[in-house]
């Protein structure tokens, strides 16, 4: 038989970093979760689920951003402790300046 975490970690996409929020980041935390599917279920914590194919929530932080260092204040202003999403999307749901903002919100989240 195959223990349940493995059988996650083949099945659900992302799981390990369903596991790291779960482990590391204060149980306060409020995650936003991006073309996700419906994998925040194995969140222990509050999240919001943006659509996989919509993406509104998202696209409204982006699009009110001016520069790039600002996408993470406003999503810390907004309540959201931290982004999960599938990032293989941004490249193709995003103009050239828009996916650096994510460049830079994941340089300053993991120096």
């Amino acid at each position: 038989m195959e223990q349940e975490r493995d059988f996650l970690i083949r099945k659900v996409p992302g799981y390990p970093a369903l596991e790291f929020i779960n482990q590391n980041l204060p149980s306060r935390s409020y995650v936003l979760c991006v073309w996700t599917g419906v994998y925040g279920y194995y969140l222990d914590r509050r999240y919001y689920s943006d659509t996989f194919i919509e993406d509104i929530t998202l696209k409204e932080f982006i699009h009110a951003t001016v520069k790039g260092e600002e996408l993470s204040k406003k999503l810390t202003q907004a309540g959201f402790y931290s982004p999960f999403l599938e990032s293989s999307h941004i490249g193709d749901k995003y103009e050239p300046k828009r996916t650096s903002y994510f460049r830079l919100l994941f340089e300053r989240e993991n120096p």
